[in-house]
């Protein structure tokens, strides 16, 4: 017998062996908790680099059904190489590398030479929605049976972007009583015909 002596606070004791469902579809605050290096590993892209994104969520976030989900992971395999636009066969960057470095302030001139190291800790906003899960099935992809869901995250903003919108928002309504993100009413009387 092997007695051991396990020194782990409630909250981690409790959080210990759960399922999590995935995080609800929302905007969150999150800080880059990890960035590991990759290879695309199927496609017409096998064997060029990509990053492997974690992101930890701010303490105190909280989803639209009220649910708490500060210190859950999220996330995100970004390529680190150029693709191709569709249309023209002209090289474009990796849009959601150029999206995270805009959203951590940095510019076209600073990309040029960075260290992922420098982006660990930083803060930005994320959108997340959620994507089927697929399995491969004689040599295709089709979507898991029965259905499950896996987030996605996309939509990579600054903090300071996104608290200044948010506070402009409350402010209009505080002002106007309309509602956050809505234009304000037009006077009562006749409404204008459309023509379709």
């Amino acid at each position: 017998m092997v007695r051991i002596s396990l020194n782990v606070d409630q909250e981690t004791f409790d959080s210990a062996g759960r399922s999590f469902e995935p995080v609800p579809v929302g905007k969150y605050k999150v800080s880059i908790f990890a960035i590991g290096e990759d290879t695309v590993k199927t496609g017409d892209n096998v064997g060029k680099s990509r990053l492997k994104f974690q992101f930890r969520i701010a303490d105190g976030e909280v989803a639209a059904d009220g649910s708490r989900q500060q210190n859950r992971r999220l996330f995100a395999d970004v390529n680190n190489f150029e693709g191709k636009d569709k249309k023209t066969g002209e090289p474009t960057p990796s849009y959601d590398l150029v999206a995270i470095g805009k959203a951590l302030g940095y510019d076209s001139e600073a990309m040029k030479d960075l260290d992922t190291d420098d982006w660990l800790q930083e803060e930005l906003y994320l959108d997340v929605t959620w994507a089927k899960k697929q399995e491969q099935v004689n040599g295709a992809w089709v979507d898991k049976t029965p259905v499950e869901f896996k987030e996605k995250v996309r939509g990579f903003r600054s903090v300071d972007s996104v608290e200044t919108s948010a506070a402009s928002s409350v402010a209009v309504k505080a002002n106007t009583g309309a509602k956050a993100g809505t234009a304000a009413k037009a006077p009562a009387g006749k409404k204008p015909l459309i023509k379709l």
